[in-house]
């Protein structure tokens, strides 16, 4: 009788502890649809957790995005979003790995891609994504 209170005990701990994790995750908050309102759209996908030496590059990208500046990117709009966190969008546009930045034309098509690193200082090629974008802009003016 003792082992089968001491069991749903460890059982209920073990319940307390995933739903505590969970929510602090963000496990079951609601995961509204981006909505690109017809516009074209830069999306950031990272992670925040990792082994140390994968936190290196993921702050890396973190930091080379934050100092894109909007003028550069044409304005277009940079959606950071925290593969952990969003799933369903890592599903939704093919996401195996971080970092991955995506350019999309207003109706959520992919126009570019890039998930391979271009070096360990220089996340990602930028200069590339400001051409594609001119090339998108230029079309829809």
């Amino acid at each position: 009788m003792n082992r089968k209170w001491i069991g749903l005990a460890a059982l209920a701990a073990a319940l307390i502890v995933l739903g505590a994790k969970g929510i602090q995750q963000g496990w079951f908050a609601p995961r509204p649809p981006l909505e690109l309102g017809g516009r074209p759209a830069l999306l950031f996908f990272n992670n925040d957790r990792g082994c140390e030496c994968v936190l290196v590059v993921y702050q890396r990208a973190d930091a080379q995005i934050a100092n894109w500046s909007p003028a550069d990117r044409g304005d277009v709009p940079l959606h950071r979003i925290n593969l952990e966190q969003r799933p369903d969008m890592a599903r939704q546009h093919h996401i195996v790995r971080a970092p991955t930045l995506l350019l999309l034309d207003g109706e959520g098509k992919e126009i570019w891609r890039q998930d391979e690193i271009t070096s360990d200082w220089r996340i990602f090629d930028l200069e590339r994504f400001e051409e594609e974008i001119l090339v998108l802009l230029g079309d829809s003016l």
